[in-house]
């Protein structure tokens, strides 16, 4: 898969808008969707004012844990994008729609819920549709031909981002807009090497350090592990350019989509984001429409 090129500066610029319509009195829906996007990993590790997150450093996340030997130059970048089309074909190759409850705890705050519907058309379209509360209701995220258009249906309006605002906050929690498609991205979008294997609970699993072929969302550089024999998904975690960890997401389940899902990021301490799959569908049948700019409309 062949994503769109990000315009230069593009990521500054859509925040610097974004904050002036925010102010302009938009709904608090927006707000939740899109979280901190002047803060997000597209402006690198820094605060607003310029000083480091508190990135976890490489050494403590999924480097630390592997162990033997890794294959060495073209052996592991041919193991890693096999491992990787294993992965898309896991993920992407059919289409089908699930539901899960999404669960966001922040320190001091009561947990804020609401369910998720997630929809895709194989091999590349997403929808994500969030159903309640009230202020949330109707929210709509559509990754589609590369793109990302956003619906907010309490004030008419959509908004079509560039694929570099793709780490902004899903509905407010610790996954980004753009989980789903980083991960099912494929060899054409991603290069990289395997970097080690380590064995947890009796499988085999394996890391493979990955970088895009060029810079066109959110996640330039990525760590991620698998398991060795079927390639469910089990760690990603995005990396800043010192190779620190700026937000991890830990996943479970033997299921096509991962059941559970567990996401943080370092600049959030205590905080954390949950999905749980409570429903999936692996032969719906989609109006042609939905996937489109349009369609999210209705």
């Amino acid at each position: 898969m062949s994503l769109p090129r990000a315009r230069v500066g593009g990521g500054s610029a859509w925040a610097g808008a974004l904050s002036g319509a925010l102010s302009g009195g938009l709904p608090a829906a927006l707000l939740l969707v899109l979280g901190v996007l002047a803060t997000s990993p597209t402006a690198g590790a820094q605060t607003a004012g310029g000083h480091d997150t508190h990135a976890v450093p490489a050494a403590e996340s999924l480097v630390d844990a592997s162990e033997g030997a890794a294959p060495a130059g073209d052996s592991a970048e041919a193991e890693a994008a096999t491992l990787l089309t294993r992965l898309r074909e896991r993920l992407a190759a059919r289409s089908f729609a699930a539901a899960a409850t999404l669960r966001v705890e922040r320190p001091g705050r009561a947990p804020r819920e609401l369910l998720l519907r997630i929809y895709h058309a194989a091999p590349d379209d997403w929808l994500l549709v969030a159903d309640g509360p009230v202020r949330e209701k109707g929210l709509r995220v559509l990754l589609a031909d590369g793109a990302l258009h956003l619906w907010f249906p309490r004030a008419e309006l959509l908004l079509a981002l560039p694929p570099a605002l793709g780490g902004g906050r899903l509905f407010g929690s610790d996954f980004a807009l753009d989980e789903l498609l980083v991960l099912s991205a494929g060899p054409e979008h991603w290069q990289g090497a395997v970097r080690g294997r380590q064995a947890e609970g009796g499988v085999r699993r394996v890391t493979l350090e990955l970088r895009e072929r060029e810079a066109t969302t959110a996640a330039p550089s990525v760590r991620l592990q698998l398991d060795e024999q079927d390639a469910a998904p089990r760690v990603l975690e995005q990396l800043d350019a010192q190779g620190r960890v700026l937000r991890r997401v830990e996943m479970s389940g033997r299921g096509a989509l991962p059941e559970h899902w567990l996401a943080s990021r370092p600049d959030t301490p205590g905080a954390r984001s949950t999905l749980q799959l409570v429903h999936f569908d692996p032969a719906p049948h989609f109006d042609a429409t939905l996937f489109t700019p349009q369609g999210l409309r209705r």
